[in-house]
């Protein structure tokens, strides 16, 4: 267990190592423990390789569940007290302290075995009498950044049981895991369950130079997907049905001219496919941001000095 405190500043350190905390709820196996003011402690845990964070009085049955969000205040309240407040550079190093003694979420083995169904032989290094040691593995292809990303794309998706989403990273990585390399023509996308995606959205869109009009004209079509160009790049509507009602999610995407010449000119990517690939990539580009903060403990807590 580690053991920090919040200090007056809203900076946290890490006390030493092998301090005993009494009080401590019995049922929860605590990995990480923050002594806050008026003897509250914040504590957290793992439940299925997730976060789980609970905070409460030392010794008494005082304890409630709560939720830590990237770059969100945390703030505690509770009567008799004053509140008691983590900045967003507290919370993000909480959580850090705790995902880096959490094993990755997720399969490995299987996770290697869909990554080979779609790769190439020379894609994966070393040989399949290697690939069963994770360790090895990962290291060993931590600096293909392609790879990288479509191990923990799969393996994210695997875990949570995304077929629509292994599915996207499929086409992404079989057709187009090289095309995507500079973040100037990272492809753009928005959802909405509305006809119009939301007014932070629609001025995005709008700063690429379509109107309202545009999109209330697509929404007007008859055909699915839908695609409208100007002299910058195309804008994609693609509606997807699901559930027994057909819900449908509006899946807006943005590429440059240069993207629509590669996927679709020379590439022959169908519209579908072209969404396919562009929001494979992004899946599998924030899954490695999200699963490599697990397990990465080196001797140093999440840069908190003691």
């Amino acid at each position: 267990m580690i053991v920090l405190e919040l200090m007056s500043d809203g900076k946290i350190v890490k006390l030493p190592e092998g301090m005993e905390v009494l009080g401590l709820p019995a049922h929860l196996s605590v990995l990480v423990a923050l002594f806050l003011p008026f003897n509250r402690v914040l504590i957290g845990s793992s439940v299925n390789s997730m976060d789980s964070w609970t905070w409460g009085k030392l010794g008494t049955r005082e304890w409630k569940e709560v939720f830590l969000y990237d770059d969100i205040p945390l703030v505690l309240k509770e009567q008799n007290i004053s509140d008691i407040t983590l900045n967003e550079e507290a919370v993000a190093k909480l959580k850090a302290v705790l995902f880096e003694q959490i094993p990755p979420p997720g399969n490995h083995i299987s996770t290697v075995l869909v990554l080979r169904g779609i790769s190439r032989g020379f894609d994966i290094p070393g040989d399949h009498h290697e690939w069963g040691d994770e360790q090895s593995f990962l290291s060993r292809i931590s600096a293909n950044e392609r790879l990288s990303k479509a191990y923990w794309g799969i393996r994210k998706a695997l875990f949570e049981r995304n077929p629509e989403m292994l599915e996207r990273i499929k086409t992404w990585y079989t057709y187009a895991s090289d095309v995507f390399q500079d973040p100037f023509n990272y492809p753009r996308m928005w959802f909405s369950l509305a006809t119009l995606p939301g007014e932070d959205e629609l001025a995005d869109i709008e700063s690429l130079g379509f109107t309202r009009d545009n999109l209330k004209n697509m929404n007007a079509k008859f055909s699915n997907p839908i695609v409208i160009s100007n002299a910058l790049g195309y804008l994609i509507l693609l509606i997807e049905y699901s559930g027994n009602d057909y819900n449908e999610l509006r899946v807006w995407m943005y590429i440059n001219m240069n993207l629509w010449e590669e996927l679709r000119r020379k590439r022959k990517l169908s519209i579908k496919e072209v969404v396919s690939a562009g929001w494979g990539f992004l899946d599998a580009s924030d899954a490695e941001i999200i699963m490599t903060r697990y397990g990465n403990h080196q001797g140093h807590i999440a840069g908190i000095k003691t």
